[in-house]
C-alpha cells in the first residue's frame, strides 16, 4: 500500500512537471513571436543579421540599449524622416509572417511597409497612437490614405507586439498583441488584389522596435499548386484583358499575372517568353504590332513587380496560330490571347 502511494506521488510530481511545461509551450509557441526565425539580430555589436537595409531619409539609431525589448539593443525611430527598407529579401507568400515588438515614447505611428519594390510607395500596416487607430494605407507621394481602420487606444511606455500574417497573398491581417506577446488586442484585414510578395520597411518617429522575426508559421503551402504551369508547354494567360486595339492592360489582368508573378518569384532562375496573338480582323501588319505590343505589355509588367528582365522575352504573331475558328466572335475571342512558355534552362 505504502508502495502504491509513493508511485501516486511520483505520478502527480511528473504529471505537475508536463503540465508546466504544456503551459509554457502553449504561451511561448505561436502566441509570442518564437515560433518564426529571427531575422535582425540587434545583439551583435556592429553587425546586422538580415541586410543590406535601404535607408531613406535620417533619423535612426542601429542600436541603442534603451530600445532594447529584450537583450542590450534595439532600434530607435527617431525622426519621421527615418525610413528603412529590405529588397533583397521577400516576404508575402500564403502562410508567412512577420512579428515585432515596439513602443512608443510619444502619441506617434509607426508604418510597417509590405510589397516594397524600387519605389518608395507601397502598403503599409500603420500602428497609430496619433489618431488611436489601427489600419492598413496606401502611399502615393506619402500621403498614405487607409484602406481599412479599426479603433485602438496605445499606452506610451509599454510594449507590444505586432505581427502581420499573409492569409494569401493578397489577403493580410495584421494584429496587436499587449505587453505579455500572448493577449491579442486587435486585428485588422484587408484584401488587396494587386498586392505582391517583396520587402519590407520600417518608417516611425520616437519609437523603439526590436525582435524583428519572419517567415513562414505552419506548415508551407505551395501556391505553385495553385498556378503550376508544365514547364516548356504553352500556357494562356486566362482573363488578360486591354482597352479595345490597344496594349494597355485593364486592372482586371492583374490577378492572373500577380499569380505568375509570385510563381515566378518562386522560382527565380526559370526563364519566360511572352508571345501575343491576335484574330484575323484588319491588317496583318498592324495585327502583328497589336500582338508584340500586348506582349511587351505584359513583360514589362512583370519587370514592374521585381522579375528578372534577363529572364524575360516577347514577341507577337498576329493572327497566324488561331487556335479556333475567325468566322464567328467567339471563336476570334478566344484567338485574341496571350500566351507564355516558362523552362527552367
Amino acid at each position: 500500500m505504502m508502495l502504491f502511494k509513493q508511485n501516486i506521488k511520483t505520478l502527480s510530481k511528473y504529471f505537475t512537471f508536463i503540465c508546466l511545461v504544456l503551459t509554457f509551450s502553449s504561451a511561448t509557441y505561436g502566441q509570442t513571436g518564437n515560433d518564426l526565425p529571427k531575422i535582425e539580430d540587434f545583439e551583435k555589436d556592429t553587425v546586422w543579421h538580415w541586410k543590406p537595409w535601404i535607408k531613406v531619409g535620417e533619423g535612426f539609431s542601429l542600436k541603442t540599449k534603451g530600445a532594447a525589448h529584450s537583450g542590450n539593443f534595439g532600434l530607435y525611430c527617431q525622426s519621421a524622416g527615418g525610413f528603412y527598407k529590405r529588397i533583397d529579401k521577400t516576404i508575402g507568400f500564403t502562410d508567412e509572417a512577420i512579428s515585432w515588438w515596439m513602443r512608443f515614447n510619444q502619441n506617434t505611428r509607426l508604418y510597417f511597409g509590405i510589397g516594397m519594390n524600387n519605389t518608395e510607395s507601397g502598403y503599409f500596416l500603420c500602428i497609430d497612437a496619433s489618431t488611436n487607430t489601427l489600419n492598413f494605407s496606401k502611399t502615393p507621394n506619402y500621403t498614405y490614405p487607409p484602406l481599412k481602420t479599426v479603433s485602438q487606444t496605445y499606452k506610451l511606455h509599454t510594449w507590444y507586439r505586432v505581427e502581420v500574417i499573409f492569409n494569401t497573398s493578397t489577403n493580410i491581417t495584421g494584429k496587436l498583441y499587449s505587453a505579455d506577446g500572448k493577449t491579442m488586442l486587435n486585428s485588422v484585414t484587408v484584401e488587396i488584389p494587386d498586392l505582391l510578395p517583396g520587402g519590407i520597411a520600417f518608417r516611425g518617429y520616437s519609437l523603439y522596435i526590436d525582435d524583428i522575426r519572419g517567415g513562414t508559421r505552419n506548415l508551407q503551402i505551395d501556391v505553385d499548386t495553385v498556378f503550376a504551369p508544365k514547364l516548356g508547354a504553352p500556357l494562356i494567360l486566362k482573363n488578360i484583358v486591354f482597352e479595345t486595339n490597344k496594349s494597355i492592360l485593364l486592372k482586371e489582368s492583374y490577378a492572373e499575372l500577380n499569380k505568375l508573378v509570385t510563381y515566378l518569384k518562386r522560382n527565380p532562375t526559370f526563364k519566360i517568353n511572352v508571345v501575343g496573338h491576335t484574330d484575323n480582323i484588319g491588317n496583318e501588319v498592324d495585327n502583328l504590332k497589336l500582338s508584340k505590343d500586348r506582349a511587351k505589355a505584359v513583360a514589362d509588367y512583370l519587370i514592374e513587380q521585381g522579375i528578372n528582365t534577363a529572364f524575360i522575352k516577347y514577341k507577337g504573331l498576329g493572327s497566324s496560330k488561331p487556335i479556333a475558328s475567325n468566322d464567328k466572335e467567339d471563336g476570334r475571342k478566344i484567338n485574341r490571347r496571350v500566351e507564355c512558355t516558362i523552362n527552367d534552362k
